[in-house]
């Protein structure tokens, strides 16, 4: 029987016109906001951050006052920034800007892997989202900080749940608030691998021991399993003790970021965006 070739030029083949369209008008509008801010000083708190990553390149350790997250986003920037002997605030910007595109393949690559509708169409509208969009060129940990989120969500769909722990906690060291992602993926984890098991026991708990037919059990090893619940314990314990040690969820400036955190301003935001 003669195999059919499949035409892979992009003019005769819709999807992969639309995929390289979509790939070109996103680096272009990203080139191009970086073109647009680069002529400018500091935009808000890119000045902290930049003071932070400047005194880890220098050697140091301490913590710029200013500074309120875990400084994993400012280690990161260092390194990369070490690595290519740059020290310029525009130079850490396109580092930024690198590592926050990644942000934008993740978002992809989940919406295939959730077999979303129109995983492209998503895409831009996620790049372009405007609370979001602005930081993508700036020295700010929003994007990056996403983009272990977005990691950690695949490789969870992908039920690599150890490399979503790990990813997971990496978020959390470049905000602390991405705790409640850490929690989720775990909750995530248990209800993809024992949801039926898990139903089962409540419902022989209702029927006092009755049992009905046995739920399917989960394909991963109990070593396996013993390894991703140890990550995740341990990644609540060191917060944990991060919180202890630190004396609350703030570094630094504690004002910066009162408690309780919500505000009617907060609500109205949280409305008009749903």
């Amino acid at each position: 029987m003669r195999k059919t070739k499949v035409d892979t030029r992009a003019w005769k083949n819709p999807e992969l016109f639309l995929t390289l369209l979509t790939t070109f008008t996103l680096v272009a509008v990203l080139l191009g906001a970086f073109i647009a801010v680069h002529f400018y000083s500091y935009f808000g708190d890119e000045g902290f951050h930049f003071d932070q990553i400047h005194l880890f390149l220098a050697g140091s350790m301490k913590m710029r006052q200013g500074v309120t997250t875990i400084p994993g986003y400012h280690l990161l920037l260092a390194g990369a920034a070490k690595l290519i002997h740059a020290d310029s605030l525009n130079a850490l910007r396109v580092i930024s800007l690198c590592f926050s595109g990644l942000t934008i393949l993740f978002f992809w690559l989940c919406a295939k892997a959730l077999k979303s509708h129109a995983p492209l169409a998503k895409t831009l509208q996620f790049a372009f989202i405007p609370i979001l969009f602005p930081f993508f060129p700036l020295v700010y940990t929003d994007v990056v900080s996403l983009l272990f989120v977005l990691a950690a969500l695949y490789a969870t769909v992908h039920r690599s749940y150890a490399n979503a722990a790990i990813g997971a906690f990496l978020s959390v060291c470049i905000r602390q608030n991405n705790i409640v992602w850490f929690l989720f993926f775990f909750i995530l984890f248990v209800d993809q691998e024992y949801r039926a098991l898990l139903v089962q026991w409540i419902l022989t708990a209702i029927r006092k021991g009755k049992k009905r037919t046995l739920a399917k059990k989960s394909t991963l090893s109990t070593l396996y399993v013993a390894v991703i619940v140890g990550l995740y314990a341990m990644g609540f314990a060191l917060f944990g003790a991060f919180i202890k040690i630190n004396g609350g969820l703030v570094i630094g400036d504690r004002t910066a970021h009162p408690f309780p955190p919500i505000h009617i301003g907060n609500i109205v935001f949280i409305l008009f965006l749903a």
